[in-house]
């Protein structure tokens, strides 16, 4: 069994604040996950650093210029949308935030898909405007739908 502390979820959040304010950024938008409590976060991040965004992903997405974010489906749906995802995975003995193994493409092993597991390493990949290749998309996502395993299931049940 994978234990986790959500306390590291604002530590992350802090972490990346922190970088982004060294960046002259002075207010972004935060997409919790539709799970996540808004007034949890709001309890522990003070300020006005991180706008609460409730809108549909695809809506908040269309908004962006950048997505910063860990281990997620959401780094395909930003690619799809034409908006650069910026994996950023903070390592604590060698485990993600919610100390869970990390796994490609978020570990760093893709060498056309920028990963930062510090803030140094985070604070390079924003100075030096590192993006996801367009060449990752088709490796994750097949250009067409193929509904030849589904017709042999429906075929084999008649």
């Amino acid at each position: 069994e994978i234990l986790s502390d959500r306390w590291n979820l604002i530590i992350y959040l802090h972490s990346i604040r922190n970088v982004l304010q060294k960046n002259g950024v002075s207010r972004v938008r935060l997409r919790l996950h539709p799970s996540e409590s808004a007034d949890w976060y709001r309890s522990f991040l003070t300020g006005n650093f991180f706008q609460f965004d409730q809108t549909s992903l695809e809506n908040s997405i269309s908004k962006a210029t950048l997505v910063i974010g860990p281990t997620s489906t959401v780094f395909i749906e930003s690619l799809m949308a034409g908006v650069n995802y910026l994996v950023y995975e903070p390592l604590f003995n060698g485990r993600d935030l919610m100390n869970y193994p990390l796994v490609p493409p978020f570990d760093g092993s893709e060498p056309d898909i920028p990963a930062a597991h510090t803030e140094k390493s985070l604070q390079r990949l924003l100075s030096d405007r590192k993006t996801v290749g367009s060449t990752v998309i088709p490796r994750y996502i097949k250009p067409s739908l193929d509904l030849s395993p589904i017709k042999t299931i429906l075929v084999s049940q008649h």
